[in-house]
């Protein structure tokens, strides 16, 4: 049985998360096609998989942000136009309401069963400020086949705010994203730390949420500690939040306070080489990154792979997968005072050589080669149960 799936991925352009399961998808015999509809024209062939079908529909408006219902009836004729619904065996909506909403519509007309992933944006910002909108996730959730999230955190925050019939709890699962099979073919079993010089990594956009103000001043303050030695923070990337300055406004007031003599922070700008990224993340000590909301976060998972610990928010991206020191650790943004995230500091430390082999065995989990293995079997169980009623 060939299963035909239908994507819709509103955010495809922003992120190679969904090019990256895509192209494995393919690589495993998966017929499937790419709805990405866009707003400008340069968002047109980002993240492309040169074998598969992807439309990049520019028909995105500024408008569409304040008319949510509109832009769904819109998005919903435009799939009917472009595919032959009749075809499609299973929709794979990667977000709840953006994607969620078209994929309810097409269920309504077509009867296609859907499956949808739950992310930081549906948690974060369309639960939280757009209540009205409560009703519209029930009837999504309820019908969809598979409710799909990327920690369980997420899917335990999820179950809190929602109010959910008792049958529907047999349909939520945890899937991990992957990270590109680079990453896996050029892995780094483990490393050793010199401690007179300790190298901090940042990778990742300057918005307020990467909380980057927040992380500087936790490691100005354990390199204000008598007797710690040199540290070096690299940060890469950027982003739209950036002032006159050419940095984050809140990145550019920490560091016009300045560091103690031995921090020296360095901007290295977007960095789009594997290789190149590579080479940071073996050079690194640790990876960190205390955003306030973070659905997985990719980059914690490219560190891990080069042997590089991480240092990642209590309950956000992959933090619920591991336990502290496992291969890293966590920093509760509410509880944790600087001196507690000093004290662990030392103890990853101490620990350094075991946690950064576990961190590179532990990458393996990552590898969309499996974890397409699962989102194969959800499509032809729901097929199946769809060919079957």
């Amino acid at each position: 049985m060939r299963i035909k799936v239908l994507h819709i991925a509103a955010y495809y352009s922003g992120s190679n998360v969904y090019s990256s399961m895509v192209s494995e998808l393919w690589r495993k015999g998966l017929s499937q096609r790419v709805y990405a509809p866009v707003r400008y024209e340069g968002e047109v062939g980002r993240n492309n998989v040169e074998d598969v079908d992807i439309n990049y529909d520019q028909i995105l408006t500024k408008s569409d942000r304040l008319m949510f219902r509109k832009k769904i009836r819109k998005l919903s004729k435009r799939v009917a136009f472009l595919y032959d619904l009749s075809k499609v065996d299973v929709v794979h909506a990667h977000t709840l309401f953006s994607d969620g909403a078209v994929a309810y519509e097409i269920f309504k007309k077509f009867n296609t069963p859907y499956i949808i992933a739950v992310r930081n944006t549906d948690l974060n910002v369309f639960l939280k400020y757009m209540p009205h909108l409560r009703p519209l996730a029930n009837s999504i959730l309820q019908s969809a086949s598979k409710v799909i999230f990327l920690n369980n955190e997420y899917k335990e925050s999820f179950v809190r705010k929602m109010t959910l019939k008792q049958d529907f709890f047999n349909k939520l699962h945890v899937i991990p994203n992957g990270i590109d099979t680079f990453w896996h073919e050029n892995k780094q079993e483990f490393k050793n730390i010199k401690t007179e010089k300790l190298n901090f990594l940042y990778v990742g956009d300057y918005s307020p949420n990467k909380n980057i103000p927040y992380l500087l001043a936790v490691l100005k303050h354990y390199a204000s500690r008598s007797g710690q030695g040199d540290i070096s923070v690299q940060l890469v990337g950027g982003g739209k939040a950036r002032g006159k300055s050419g940095i984050d406004t809140g990145i550019a007031e920490t560091i016009r306070k300045g560091f103690p003599k031995n921090m020296k922070v360095t901007e290295l700008g977007k960095v789009k080489s594997l290789v190149k990224l590579q080479e940071l993340y073996q050079k690194a000590d640790f990876f960190c990154m205390l955003s306030k909301n973070e659905t997985f976060g990719l980059v914690y998972a490219e560190a891990m792979s080069q042997g590089t610990p991480i240092i990642y928010t209590k309950g956000q991206g992959i933090g619920p997968y591991f336990k502290d020191f496992e291969v890293g650790f966590s920093v509760d943004l509410v509880c944790d005072r600087k001196e507690d995230v000093s004290e662990k500091l030392d103890r990853l430390v101490e620990n350094y050589s075991l946690i950064s082999k576990n961190a590179s065995k532990a990458s393996q989990r990552f590898d969309w080669r499996k974890i397409t293995t699962e989102y194969l079997s959800a499509y032809e169980e729901i097929t199946l149960k769809s060919k079957m009623s």
